[in-house]
Parts: C-alpha cells; sequence; structure tokens
C-alpha cells in the first residue's frame, strides 16, 4: 500500500489554450525525450532532445538541424561550436533548463514528440488548430495516477 503513495514524475502533454491534458507519461530521472519538427524558415527538421533531471525540469541536451544555416540561425556563436555528425548539424545544450517546455504547432510544422518508445504527433492533433503544445513534470503519487485513470476511463466510456 505503501507503494501507492509513492510519488513518481509524470510527464504532461497539454494543447490549446485551455490546458487540455493529451498525455501523462511515468518518466524517471534521466529519461530522454525528443520534439522534432520543420524548421519555419529553412524547411528542414530539427530535432531538440531533452533529458528529465531532479527537480522536475528539462535540461537541452542537444540540437540537431538539417542545415547549418538553421543551426546558425539558432545560436550564430554557440560555445561548444557547430558539428556535423550522422547527417545533421548539432549544437550541445550548454546547460539550458527549462521547466515548461512551449511550442507553436500547425499542420505544417510536422511537430512529433517522442518519449519511452512513444510517439505522438503534436500537429495533428486539436493543438494544430489552436497552434499550442505545453509540456510540463508533475509530481503525482502512483495511487492519484491510477484515479486520475480510471476517472478519465469512465469519462470516455460515458462519452463526455
Amino acid at each position: 500500500m505503501i507503494f501507492l503513495l509513492l510519488p513518481r514524475t509524470i510527464f504532461l502533454v497539454k494543447e490549446g489554450i485551455d490546458g487540455r491534458e493529451r498525455a501523462a507519461i511515468a518518466v524517471g530521472e534521466g529519461s530522454l525525450l525528443e520534439v522534432a519538427y520543420v524548421h519555419s524558415m529553412y524547411g528542414v527538421r530539427q530535432n531538440e532532445i531533452f533529458s528529465i533531471r531532479r527537480g522536475s525540469v528539462f535540461y537541452l541536451e542537444k540540437v540537431e538541424f538539417g542545415s547549418l544555416a538553421a543551426a546558425f540561425y539558432y545560436d550564430s556563436d554557440p560555445p561548444s561550436g557547430v558539428v556535423f555528425q550522422d547527417s545533421v548539424w548539432i549544437i550541445k545544450g550548454e546547460g539550458k533548463i527549462y521547466p515548461v517546455l512551449k511550442y507553436r504547432v500547425s499542420a505544417g510544422t510536422g511537430h512529433t514528440l517522442k518519449v519511452r518508445g512513444q510517439t505522438i504527433d503534436l500537429s495533428g492533433s486539436s493543438a494544430g488548430r489552436e497552434g499550442l503544445i505545453q509540456m510540463e513534470l508533475e509530481r503525482r503519487s502512483r495511487l492519484s495516477s491510477l484515479f486520475t485513470a480510471l476517472r478519465a476511463g469512465m469519462f470516455n466510456a460515458l462519452g463526455s
């Protein structure tokens, strides 16, 4: 029973201006997530890779770019430089920490999220119509998460 009271970190994906919860995924410290999309100005893929760190924050590990021009638009003089590896240009995260990640999305940006073996299309959802995705980390007890999942399942079964 005590196991159910122990807190764990939940990765939340919220959409739209009212913050509807789209996904809730249990993650641990060190878990990686990747947000990929098409750069709006250069039309090339851009991948932002984050790890989950102590204090429920996102730590930017690196950003991968489909072109050197897009990399230099992001940072014209990165302290770690720009490295070409595996067909992409890479800038290290330089210790940047974010409590919340926010993205403007549309059908044309092709935003996808990869976390814990799951891939979620962020642009194709109703968020694509409203244009906003927010990601955050929350500490919840396992019991709280269980009740939330059961409640959501009951509302879905009732058509609410």
